[in-house]
């Protein structure tokens, strides 16, 4: 049974963000280390198991270990992510991000079962008998290997802050839909032909802006104007 401060929590849920990236050498050390335990959690439940596509498995373990290790130290640590099959389809919202439901979803599946990542299976709020996608943030577990001294990984946040570990993602698409609470979080949610829509308008203006030359007609006085107010 779910208490009601976690129900709360899991309803306003954040949005799972492929964006979220980083080079530093210590986030690839714990990705690398949390790599070796898949691989043998893989082979301890079939020892001729092979892994597929590697290095983009890694891309995927890097991505979803950014973005669950700085949930973890916001006001609510849980995010929404689909496990719906049909949405990392082609030209899926999922997809687009470079997110492949073969790779994402065993690997949560891995992380779940080594007890890494906690995980609410979509379910039915009941208040308001909406239902939602699944939940899934850092175990304790979790955040205790990450933050091992020998990876310094808390040594490097608390040198240039949770945010200061953090770049955007190179290979993926930015979101142009974005959902938010009173409070101006990112919320999850599910995409619907209206927000399809809105999103292939945004990208056809966004690409139109991006090839477009803006020029302003002013004299040096009022040039100068400008610059004073930047």
């Amino acid at each position: 049974m779910i208490d009601q401060i976690t129900e709360s929590l899991l309803r306003n849920a954040g949005q799972f963000d492929v964006h979220k990236w980083s080079d530093y050498p210590k986030i690839k050390a714990v990705t690398e280390a949390l790599f070796g335990e898949i691989v043998a959690h893989r082979k301890s439940k079939n020892p001729k198991s092979r892994i597929a596509k590697p290095e983009q498995l890694r891309k995927h373990l890097r991505v979803l270990l950014i973005d669950l290790y700085v949930a973890s130290k916001s006001a609510n640590p849980w995010q929404g992510i689909s496990k719906h099959k049909p949405d990392y389809l082609e030209k899926s919202r999922y997809r687009k991000i470079y997110l492949t439901y073969d790779l994402l979803i065993p690997l949560i599946n891995d992380l779940v079962e080594i007890g890494y990542v906690d995980q609410e299976i979509g379910f039915k709020d009941r208040i308001t008998s909406r239902g939602y996608r699944t939940r899934v943030k850092a175990s304790s577990s979790l955040i205790e290997f990450i933050e091992a001294d020998k990876y310094g990984v808390k040594t490097l946040t608390k040198a240039v802050g949770i945010t200061g570990i953090v770049i955007d993602n190179p290979e993926a698409e930015r979101e142009t839909i974005v959902l938010r609470d009173a409070d101006k979080r990112p919320l999850d949610y599910e995409d619907t032909p209206a927000t399809n829509w809105m999103r292939d308008n945004l990208r056809i203006i966004n690409a139109r802006l991006t090839s477009a030359e803006i020029s302003l007609r002013i004299s040096d006085d009022q040039w100068g104007e400008l610059n004073a107010r930047s």
